[in-house]
């Protein structure tokens, strides 16, 4: 079988793809985007983590866990996500875990890598006015300045020997509903800020509909071979060469089940007006 990595925003399938992986007994490997820097190794029966604590000691931490008949299971397999161990998540210090690179091999080991741009050294979040812009993904890509210190030799020379994946959304309606419905702080909503979500979520919005030709460009540049996939007209089966699938629309819910339930009839006028601005 194929090994692959796999990129895309937030919204672009990751669900799925780790779903999908899950299915099919694919090793997992998940590299976190943003802050604070992690990996997450999910295998049939194991699921690990490694981080680098604020001694600048990578650490690992290993969990039993049981996957077979519930690799569709959305709140066990994200509740699979978490670690026992709750003091290495720690969003109000944020440190550069410039030692974490040293256990890439582990992640090399998986058939599914999300996220492999974190192993070039670039990790961040899109725009967004608010408390993450210190570490703007498309800045950082588009300006080839990464924040994290990795072996970069040998990154590319493992992602050149990989089918690496680029996600994109022909359907820009569909994409902008779904930002719309779970891209944003649902707790403004709640708050009657709704201008402040607009705001926020249309940021993300333009920066994650640039993220694709981002990396593309980046991938040229290290003479990383990829390969572009359609969330909207793209076949898993055909290009993943699995032979179980979920319908296109299995995770299309998660982490927007409130949005959605409380607050459509706003959200199609705000997909409306974004579509008549770009």
């Amino acid at each position: 079988m194929d090994k692959f990595t796999y990129s895309s925003c937030k919204r672009g399938g990751k669900t799925h793809v780790k779903v999908l992986s899950h299915l099919n007994g694919m090793d997992f490997g998940h590299l976190q985007q943003g802050r604070e820097q992690h990996i997450t190794i999910i295998k049939p029966n194991t699921i690990q983590w490694y981080w680098q604590d604020h001694d600048d000691v990578v650490r690992t931490e290993i969990k039993d866990i049981v996957l077979k008949g519930k690799e569709t299971d959305l709140a066990y397999t994200r509740e699979s996500f978490r670690s026992d161990y709750s003091l290495w998540i720690n969003y109000d210090k944020p440190h550069m875990p410039h030692n974490l690179y040293k256990v890439f091999d582990k992640l090399f080991e998986c058939d599914m890598i999300q996220n492999p741009m974190v192993m070039l050294g670039y990790y961040g979040y899109p725009k967004a006015g608010d408390v993450h812009n210190d570490i703007e993904i498309i800045e950082a890509l588009e300006t080839r300045t990464p924040w994290l210190k990795v072996d970069l030799p040998y990154s590319i020379r493992m992602m050149r020997n990989r089918r690496n994946i680029i996600a994109y959304k022909e359907d820009v309606r569909h994409e902008a509903w779904n930002y719309f419905t779970g891209g944003g702080n649902i707790s403004l909503l709640d708050d009657g800020k709704d201008d402040e979500y607009v705001r926020q979520v249309t940021l993300r919005l333009d920066e994650a509909r640039k993220l694709p030709d981002s990396l593309r460009s980046l991938y040229n540049y290290y003479k990383i071979p990829y390969e572009m996939f359609s969330l909207d007209t793209g076949d898993y089966k055909r290009v993943f060469g699995i032979d179980k699938t979920i319908p296109n629309d299995y995770t299309s819910r998660l982490h927007a089940e409130s949005a959605i339930d409380n607050y459509s009839d706003k959200i199609d006028k705000w997909v409306e007006d974004y579509l008549d601005k770009i």
